[in-house]
């Protein structure tokens, strides 16, 4: 795997290499210095541990957004390493739900074309950004703004992706996810629903819609791209490894400039 020729318009999937990236330099980083590599469940604590941060501190005062995800890559990538050690980097994990979950390790999800979308957008938007925000950022919001989440809300994930514009100085957004069932969709969209004021307050947006549009699709808009949670959801690929993903980003990237 060449780091330099991952596509950067998924945090989802950066988030993800980089697990398997740090998790591999901290597994053989151990052998290099004749250590004794910790178990991964012990490792794991301590990272946990070391990056809340004491009472009181800046750490554990810290939004979800930095503590959780500056823990992630060191916590989790160590665990793959431990596993599949020089098999991890050939084979990188493409999602952050495929590190979160020993049983998914290979789990394929939907990956959405956006393009169409695009091509629709009103006249006067213009696009700023199209990305994934995945299973960790979804449950970092949820963990960030929420009292007390139930995990179940984003482990029914089955892909997301989402486009930002501006509309005349108006930022815009919509944003389609996919899970695994209607009964995971539901719960999804409540639970955002809820968070639906805080979410818009955070992002300093007007406050968002969240409609479920199919059995297993919610769709969250901006209030000046409601009505395309009328439209049926984007076209979607099922893909579980590195090669796969490239493909399908570079093709849709391609696409894009195209039009």
């Amino acid at each position: 795997m060449d780091p330099d020729q991952v596509p950067t318009n998924s945090d989802d999937l950066e988030t993800a290499i980089q697990a398997a990236l740090e998790g591999d330099a901290l597994r053989f980083g151990f052998d290099a210095v004749g250590m004794q590599p910790p178990a991964p469940a012990n490792w794991r604590v301590m990272v946990d541990g070391q990056m809340s941060g004491s009472e009181g501190s800046a750490l554990a005062e810290a939004p979800a957004l930095i503590r959780l995800t500056l823990a992630f890559p060191y916590a989790r990538g160590y665990a793959l390493a431990w596993n599949e050690e020089f098999g991890l980097l050939e084979s990188p994990p493409i999602s952050t739900e495929q590190v979160m979950h020993d049983d998914r390790r290979r789990e394929a999800f939907l990956q959405m074309d956006l393009n169409e979308l695009e091509s629709r957008l009103p006249t006067g938007c213009r696009t700023l950004q199209r990305n994934t925000a995945g299973e960790l950022l979804i449950s970092v919001l949820f963990r960030d703004l929420s009292e007390s989440p139930d995990p179940a809300i984003w482990e029914g994930w089955n892909g997301d992706r989402y486009l930002v514009a501006d509309c005349e100085g108006r930022t815009e957004w919509v944003w389609w996810t996919a899970w695994d069932s209607a009964a995971d969709a539901a719960e999804f969209a409540d639970a955002y629903f809820e968070l639906a004021s805080a979410v818009a307050a955070r992002a300093g947006s007007a406050i968002p819609v969240s409609t479920q549009t199919e059995a297993t699709y919610v769709v969250v808009t901006s209030s000046g791209f409601a009505d395309e949670a009328s439209k049926p959801p984007p076209p979607a690929t099922r893909v579980a490894d590195l090669a796969s993903l490239q493909a399908l980003l570079r093709s849709s990237e391609r696409r894009a400039a195209r039009e």
